[in-house]
């Protein structure tokens, strides 16, 4: 029965296929396309915010229980950890790839495919990450989920390698559209981070898609979206001189952000026993968190707080209730948490827990903006700065820097507090921040790892074009080759035969031995008396260097630059497969460089 039914879908569907090639060009059905993917990504917000809304619920209800609220910072963030790991080993055979990295390294090295796990699994572990108390953000996985219904829709279509990293922008605009009310931000996000080149033919899907998303999470969250303020207050010319020297402070915050994360990640990760892993980072987390609640879930409710003037409620559960009122305490309580922050999110992606760093690094910034004002409200009172507008203000600055998405965050600020009268802030904050980053550190936290690998290819235009090259589609397989045992006379028959200058010799197995040049023989050719004497083996050299099947191919061009060689040999395993010739390599370049210009501008 089912089977039955299974072929009827797919015949369905065949049918689909080849009315949708017949009237509807490319350029248009990525553009319906763009319209599912913005609603679908927009119910997958809506769901997961749902989903930590009923986590946080049932915990509240389970937990009544407790003397000391206290005690549940102390287990609840590991507990949702523990539950995330669960899920990963049980529905991903224990590997689940992570962070907008990931989409990075999916589109420049595994031609636009991400795993099908990713549409679901994402969304469901940082729920557990995030709704217990793990100290990151949802941003990531929700921009992951959306790009990987992006890659399933360019699968499902047959669509090619550059369609299908338009739609998965598209789900990643959508999501970050949806997350925070913020289109235009979530379209620039996309433009700033995934797809660095883009023609602006491709703008309208990503717009369509960040619409639509914002639409369906605005329609059934309305006030209940995950950020989102009304407040602010007027920005006086005096305070801009303080927005560039808050620039300069959230720059460094940010080289700080970049460097502790990986740190930490990496001091976690190398404890091999996953017992001893998760005891003593789980401690450290735990304790961190019941020392400054503030470093529980992603520190939206802290920032809250600060925006709305009740500054106190920070002290909510701690030690320091008692001291409420204390100036100078809160200043203190408030940088530990700005400092201490990126040291909970690296414990919580080490441990295993599923989450980004945009939050954190919104949270870091926005902190230092409140302190920074604070501080000088408190020693020149005169001053009477707006701590409201450095707090949203500098919720774009860490992030600028650690991200390199600069205009991403004025217009997510602007677009958060509904208007544009801390544009110019903004803008000032967010240069000065990204330009003290790119000073000290080229590459932002999505690219540091992929370029280390040398898996980061997106703002490189002829990388882009190169890893487009199919080694399989180079090959040339048209040289005659000769045993190693042979003769000369052996060999000049070979030569009779083939149309190149080049013969690999090949031995047991056809393993290469090594290659011989028709001008290192040609004078031997013609002295038969040599033809049974002379063996092959005596004849051959080394090839200047072997390319092994599926090499990168900017390694290949390497080793052409290397070498000035214009053929050079492939094994598989040391088996002889076959040449790549430079000139051939070019031709298709040259063609798929002129594609592309067309393509992306």
């Amino acid at each position: 029965m089912w089977q039955g039914v299974a072929f009827k879908i797919r015949r369905v569907f065949t049918t689909f296929l080849k009315w949708r090639i017949r009237h509807l060009d490319d350029h248009r059905f990525i553009i319906i396309l763009s319209v599912f993917l913005g609603f679908e990504t927009g119910i997958i917000v809506v769901l997961l915010k749902r989903l930590i809304y009923f986590i946080k619920d049932l915990l509240d209800a389970t937990w009544e229980w407790v003397i000391d609220e206290r005690v549940l910072y102390l287990l609840l963030p590991v507990v949702g950890i523990v539950i995330t790991l669960l899920v990963v080993k049980f529905f991903a055979g224990g590997k689940l790839d992570r962070g907008i990295s990931f989409i990075l390294y999916s589109i420049g090295r595994n031609n636009s495919v991400i795993k099908a796990k990713h549409k679901y699994l994402q969304v469901i572990t940082s729920a557990f990450t995030v709704g217990f108390g793990g100290s990151v953000g949802l941003e990531a996985p929700v921009v992951v989920t959306g790009a990987a219904w992006g890659s399933y829709y360019g699968k499902l279509f047959h669509l090619n390698h550059r369609q299908t990293t338009i739609l998965i922008g598209c789900g990643a605009a959508a999501a970050i559209s949806a997350i925070f009310n913020a289109p235009v931000a979530g379209v620039i996000f996309v433009m700033e981070v995934i797809i660095a080149n883009i023609n602006i033919v491709f703008i309208v899907p990503l717009l369509i898609s960040a619409v639509m998303g914002t639409f369906i999470s605005d329609l059934l969250m309305g006030e209940d979206a995950f950020f989102r303020f009304t407040t602010t207050e007027d920005v006086r010319n005096i305070e801009l001189l303080f927005f560039v020297i808050l620039g300069i402070i959230c720059g460094m915050l940010s080289i700080y952000f970049n460097t502790a994360i990986y740190w930490v990640q990496n001091k976690i990760i190398h404890i091999r026993n996953q017992s001893k892993k998760m005891f003593l980072g789980g401690i450290m987390l735990g304790l961190m968190i019941l020392v400054l609640p503030t470093l529980y879930g992603e520190g939206y409710i802290t920032l809250t707080q600060l925006i709305k003037g009740d500054e106190w409620a920070v002290f909510k559960n701690t030690i320091f209730e008692s001291f409420a009122g204390n100036q100078w305490l809160l200043v203190v309580f408030l940088l530990l948490s700005m400092m201490l922050k990126v040291v909970a999110a690296g414990l919580t992606r080490a441990l295993g827990g599923v989450g980004g760093v945009f939050a954190p690094a919104m949270f870091t910034g926005g902190l230092a903006g409140f302190i920074f004002a604070r501080v000088l409200n408190l020693i020149f009172p005169e001053l009477a700065l707006s701590e409201i507008n450095f707090l949203l203000v500098g919720m774009a600055g860490v992030s600028s820097g650690l991200l390199h998405s600069p205009l991403t965050k004025i217009f997510l600020v602007a677009e958060i507090t509904q208007g544009y009268e801390l544009l110019v802030p903004l803008m000032i904050l967010a240069a000065v921040s990204f330009a003290v980053k790119v000073y000290f550190d080229s590459h932002s936290f999505y690219t540091k790892e992929l370029a280390k690998r040398g898996d980061y290819i997106l703002n490189d235009k002829d990388k882009t074009v190169l890893q487009d090259i199919k080694m399989a589609s180079v090959i040339e397989r048209n040289f005659v080759s000769v045993h190693e045992d042979q003769k000369l006379g052996d060999l000049v028959n070979a030569i009779a035969k083939s149309e190149r200058n080049i013969f690999p010799v090949v031995g047991e197995n056809r393993s290469l031995k090594g290659i011989i040049l028709l001008n290192d023989v040609r004078k031997l050719i013609f002295k038969p008396e040599l033809y049974k004497e002379k063996e092959i083996k005596y004849l051959m050299k080394k090839p200047p260097a072997v390319i092994e099947i599926g090499e990168k191919m900017e390694s290949v061009m390497d080793k052409f630059d290397k070498t000035n060689a214009w053929n050079l040999p492939v094994t598989n395993n040391g088996q002889y497969e076959g040449f790549l010739s430079k000139s051939k390599i070019f031709s298709i370049y040259r063609s798929q460089l002129k594609t592309l210009s067309k393509e992306l501008g």
